[in-house]
């Protein structure tokens, strides 16, 4: 039989155990939380993820881009105001929207009454050539 080796003080045998899988998982030290014990959970068919803000029935929400000073301006007035940044931009779109929409039914009145007075103009080609006055 082969004399054990000596590294760092600890005695280490030749022939090394076979190595035995344990039952239990031994998280390292590592930032964060620690991982559960046992086999990670699988996903169920039945079980779908949940989908992004934008896609969900109901309240949807979609992204908007802003300059950086821009945003800056709204998270200030926002903190002011005491309310938070998506409803103070909501409270100031509903009157611009309102504006906006008053404005494009006058253009389309204005557009339909052009199209009225045009339509009512007999075409004068076609008028037939007086012969006497």
């Amino acid at each position: 039989m082969p004399m054990p080796l000596k590294i760092r003080d600890k005695v280490v045998p030749a022939y090394p155990e076979p190595y035995v899988r344990q039952s239990v998982r031994v998280a390292a030290l590592k930032r964060g939380r620690p991982k559960k014990n046992g086999r990670p959970r699988t996903k169920r068919p039945s079980e779908k993820t949940r989908a992004s803000p934008s896609k969900r029935v109901g309240q949807r929400w979609i992204s908007v881009s802003l300059p950086e000073e821009a945003y800056y301006m709204l998270k200030e007035v926002a903190a002011f105001y005491k309310i938070g940044m998506g409803s103070y931009m909501y409270s100031i779109i509903i009157p611009a929207f309102d504006h906006a929409y008053q404005e494009s039914l006058t253009l389309q009145r204005i557009a339909a009454n052009k199209k009225k007075a045009k339509d009512e103009i007999p075409n004068r080609d076609d008028v037939p050539r007086r012969t006497h006055f």
